[in-house]
């Protein structure tokens, strides 16, 4: 600038210079943090898909919160929903003859092939109980329904896998309800869970206890075929009214045939008026007509277990 050196002037030359290097130098710092933004982005998004593998998205919705993060012990809200519960038949027995390892990998391979019916029918699974699973269908009641026509027709195609592997096929148990729940959080500050509490969600698993004691694939409460908009569409009869443990109302229940195999459906076609007929003639104090009913019920279907259970009640009277 003051000429000490005969070079000419290079001021703006210099000046250049310096706003290059600075501009290079403030470049690479912001890629730098760019990347580093990105890294934690992603590393947030993996956070969230693996939270949501424990807690369910549309739990977080169903509580107003936008993540895990927001969650706080006694965060709760009251809804009406369809309760769904299902179980593998004989699971203690099966697991018996596996070891550890083998019985993971039997529960790992059955979920995959059952839980996306469940997605698929706009429902969400709140928890496994070992073999169990219990879901919840926040839309209409047909939904659930659905979903348990389809698990149904899932667990044909994992038995025809079995099988060609030499494996024992498997029988699974659903029970569906409809009715009130509360949706929230239980536990304690440092550690807490998930859940839904109410007398509705007891009635739905004892629903689905019962398939045992009627031989049947699926029962459904009587409660969520009001829901129905068409329940008539659907393959299903009642089979009785019952008391359930914890419950002070009798709880009328209906078998759901639809999924299951032909056979199974024609031998519903064949004796579901004699059945129903069976039925009203119990409840009506007609004993003769009962007995007669349910006897041609079990000369075309012997293992109608429902009508089994109506003679030997009223064998026993």
């Amino acid at each position: 600038t003051n000429q000490w050196i005969r070079s000419g002037f290079l001021l703006h030359f210099g000046l250049f210079a310096l706003i290059l290097c600075i501009t290079v130098a403030i470049s690479i710092r912001f890629s730098r943090a760019f990347r580093r933004v990105e890294e934690l982005s992603e590393n947030l998004d993996n956070t969230n898909r693996a939270y949501a593998r424990f807690v369910p998205t549309p739990f977080l919705e169903h509580l107003d919160k936008a993540g895990v993060t927001e969650i706080g012990l006694g965060d709760h809200v009251e809804r009406e929903m369809a309760l769904f519960f299902s179980d593998i038949r004989g699971f203690t027995r099966l697991s018996e003859s596996m070891s550890p390892r083998e019985n993971f990998e039997f529960l790992n391979s059955y979920l995959n092939h059952v839980s996306p019916v469940i997605r698929e029918n706009k429902g969400f699974i709140d928890k496994y109980i070992g073999d169990a699973i219990m879901a919840l269908f926040p839309g209409n009641a047909e939904s659930a329904l659905q979903a348990a026509i389809q698990m149904q027709i899932e667990i044909r195609k994992f038995n025809h896998y079995r099988m060609r592997n030499r494996q024992e096929p498997i029988g699974v148990g659903i029970g569906l309800h409809y009715g009130r729940l509360i949706l929230g959080t239980v536990g304690t500050s440092d550690r807490m869970a998930g859940t839904v509490i109410s007398d509705d969600v007891n009635t739905a698993s004892r629903i689905e206890g019962l398939t045992k004691e009627y031989g049947a694939q699926m029962l459904v409460s009587e409660e969520l075929v009001r829901q129905l908009d068409d329940p008539d569409r659907f393959r299903m009869r009642r089979i009785d009214t019952v008391k359930v443990r914890g419950r002070g109302q009798p709880v009328s229940i209906y078998e759901l045939f639809d999924g299951l195999a032909e056979y199974r459906l024609q031998l519903f076609d064949s004796t579901k008026n004699d059945f129903a007929q069976g039925v009203q003639a119990f409840h009506a104090g007609d004993r003769a007509e009962c007995q007669a009913r349910m006897e041609t019920v079990l000369a075309r279907n012997p293992a109608d277990e429902a009508a089994r259970i109506y003679l030997q009640r009223l064998a026993s009277e």
